[in-house]
């Protein structure tokens, strides 16, 4: 029913927008900080390692949309979600976007993201997804993948190190992980080519 949907609604926007090349993205949002996680580590047989699971409360949020088919990627920090927070997300994925795209953004029903004060940029179309579907966004997968490479089994001092820390495991992506993550994991990923095909201008 979601890939329906989508389907319709995709081409609907690119019906109304001929002359722009539309891409999907997906978007979320996802807590990490001083509430630690623990993953497994390789070892040599007959060794036990300590591993550090940190038990504080500061924490800060990614911000994130990923392009599946494409690897591209945009993220920001910030310390809340809420609209406002939101809005400044958009308009700074807006600016990344040439003049001749448009994106239709796929994101969930948090309650910040269907606010009526939500500012939603001209060059990005808002598409829900299902109540309670995170296996249909495949960024979910990309931030498990975040965290268990580069944000577990770490001690945080303070708000400054958890920043830092971010930044570095999302700088440390490239476009072949995100594809590799997220491709055929997404609604629409298998058919997107067939539709470029399909809404393609004359």
């Amino acid at each position: 029913m979601a890939s329906k949907r989508l389907t319709l609604f995709l081409a609907k926007t690119q019906l109304s927008n001929p002359d722009k090349v539309v891409d999907l993205w997906y978007q979320d949002e996802s807590r990490f900080g001083q509430k630690g996680y623990l993953t497994h580590r390789w070892q040599k047989r007959g060794i036990r390692t300590e591993a550090i699971k940190q038990q504080a409360f500061e924490s800060t949020y990614f911000y994130g949309a990923i392009n599946p088919l494409t690897g591209e990627r945009h993220s920001l920090l910030f310390p809340t979600c809420d609209n406002y927070c939101t809005s400044l997300f958009l308009k700074s994925l807006s600016e990344t976007v040439s003049s001749d795209k448009l994106i239709i953004l796929i994101m969930d029903q948090a309650g910040w993201h269907k606010s009526q004060d939500l500012k939603v940029p001209g060059n990005i179309k808002i598409f829900h997804l299902p109540p309670y579907s995170p296996q249909l966004n495949p960024i979910e997968r990309l931030w498990q993948h975040i965290k268990k490479k580069y944000l577990s089994n770490r001690f945080f001092e303070n708000y400054q190190e958890i920043l830092d820390a971010g930044c570095n495991a999302w700088n440390s992506l490239t476009k072949e992980v995100v594809k590799s993550i997220a491709s055929g994991f997404s609604i629409l990923a298998k058919e997107r080519n067939n539709e470029r095909m399909f809404f393609a201008r004359s």
